[in-house]
């Protein structure tokens, strides 16, 4: 019994159904706290879309040979095949799902997120788009913060809203602080031109950074817009989380523990709004 419950877990955790869920979470989020109707569909694509991107990546850092030596890359390992059917699945539901929300024209205006789903595993010359110096953690935090907020705001027509450009910006930061507990994490096998902050401050210093910036999103969500209080609860339990990190972590520790504070938010605004 025990064994068939990791099993799952390891599939959902290492399959990228979590992270999914996660994006999913960050975009109906959006909705709660901007008062939007929420659109179930676009939150589907979400998910698909986001297991597709980093199920994609998993893959061809696999079968490139730059996967790091972990738990997670020892699962790729033994089930490529799995991760290729959840690409398929989620090529084809993400598609289909993409065509009814939006045209064909739509395409234009997303190309940016899907080039960088697209070239930030693949290598674009010489390199990918992740081991460019400093590009990866910005890259990622404006591609949640773009997928989470400006879509549901494109698909609401609020896209000049104050409140949009606002959500925007605490989810980049709230993200930009999440990738570093991450880069801590691969510190021993990144390659020192890839200049992470850990690698340029060091460990410590990078943890409370992150730390310092999970508090600039509190006081943010207080001074930019009076809903975005509904987040500070998630705020104060990622600051605890982070605290704990250190480079003797497990990788569900990260992939499990980390990457499942998304899944907060929007409980977080559902209970703070109930109650104010």
């Amino acid at each position: 019994m025990i064994v068939i419950i990791r099993k799952i877990v390891e599939l959902i955790v290492f399959g990228n159904i979590w992270i999914s869920l996660g994006a999913a979470a960050l975009t109906l989020n959006t909705f709660l706290v901007m008062e939007w109707t929420v659109n179930p569909s676009l939150i589907l694509l979400v998910f698909f879309a986001t297991a597709l991107s980093y199920s994609f990546q998993r893959v061809i850092r696999h079968t490139s040979g730059n996967g790091i030596n972990s738990i997670r890359h020892q699962w790729v390992y033994k089930q490529i095949k799995l991760l290729f059917l959840l690409i398929v699945v989620s090529s084809c539901l993400s598609g289909y799902l993409f065509f009814t929300l939006f045209s064909f024209y739509d395409l234009i205006y997303f190309s940016p997120l899907i080039s960088i789903a697209l070239f930030y595993a693949v290598k674009l010359f010489p390199k990918s788009l992740r081991d460019i110096p400093f590009l990866k953690i910005i890259l990622i935090a404006s591609s949640w913060a773009a997928v989470t907020v400006l879509i549901p705001a494109h698909i609401n027509q609020e896209l000049s809203a104050y409140g949009t450009w606002a959500i925007f910006v605490l989810n980049f930061i709230y993200i930009f602080a999440l990738v570093i507990p991450f880069d801590i994490r691969d510190l021993q096998f990144d390659e020192p031109e890839k200049k992470t902050i850990p690698q340029l401050i060091g460990l410590k210093a990078a943890k409370y950074t992150a730390i310092a910036l999970l508090v600039l999103c509190g006081l943010l969500s207080c001074a930019l817009l009076n809903e975005a209080v509904y987040l500070i609860p998630v705020y104060l339990v990622s600051i605890v989380l982070v605290l704990q990190v250190n480079d003797r972590r497990k990788e569900f520790f990260y992939a499990c523990g980390i990457d499942g504070l998304i899944l907060l938010f929007p409980f977080s605004t559902w209970i703070v709004k109930s109650y104010i």
